[in-house]
């Protein structure tokens, strides 16, 4: 009778679970060991085993994707500084739409006529009153092809885009501190109408 050999039994039990990596292993290691009376059933074992499996779907590399060429900038129609300032900014906000960032704020200036800078901030869940300006300076900022030429503040010694779309009127806050109310121009409000943005009349 041929004894039992408990150590290759529990090696045989094992293949079945194993990962192909596992097995891989194991194969290695029993073709380094050739001699050994247990390496020809681990091998026939591990044989079998990937018999039994399906096959392995092969893994195709990944082709690197050719970066897209960035878009050009749209070209500014021929005498865009003759027409009414409405029009002028409908062409901005058409041929560059705005973010769907910008887009809320303008959204929330045209729904919330009146409210302050840290009041507009807050809502907007802006880090302060100073993010709520600068996306909305941005947007006018991106568009100055198309815009006029903004107001320039000599205290902050740079020009106030915001003042292209918005009309601002100072505020005094209890205790002193000098604020603004922000409203959309009458102009934004007609440019956002004809893109469709404002359904109200």
């Amino acid at each position: 009778m041929t004894p039992r050999n408990s150590r290759l039994e529990k090696v045989l039990a094992l293949i079945p679970a194993m990962d192909a990596a596992g097995i891989g292993q194991l194969e290695q290691n029993a073709t380094a060991r050739s001699g050994h009376p247990d390496s020809p059933a681990i091998l026939g074992a591990i044989a079998a085993e990937r018999a039994r499996r399906p096959p392995a779907k092969v893994r195709t590399a990944k082709v690197a994707r050719t970066p897209k060429p960035p878009r050009a900038a749209p070209t500014v129609p021929e005498g865009i500084g003759a027409l009414p300032l409405d029009a002028r900014i409908a062409c901005a906000l058409r041929d560059l739409p705005p973010s769907p960032a910008e887009l809320r704020r303008l959204m929330l200036l045209h729904e919330h006529p009146g409210l302050n800078e840290d009041e507009l901030a807050t809502i907007a869940n802006d880090n302060g009153p100073g993010g709520f300006n600068l996306t909305i300076g941005g947007l006018c900022r991106n568009r100055r092809a198309y815009l006029p030429e903004p107001e320039f503040v000599p205290a902050r010694n740079a020009p106030f885009w915001s003042g292209l779309l918005c009309d601002l009127t100072k505020r005094t806050e209890p205790g002193g501190r000098l604020t603004h109310e922000w409203r959309l121009s009458a102009a934004t409000v007609a440019a956002l109408r004809r893109l469709g943005h404002l359904a109200d009349a």
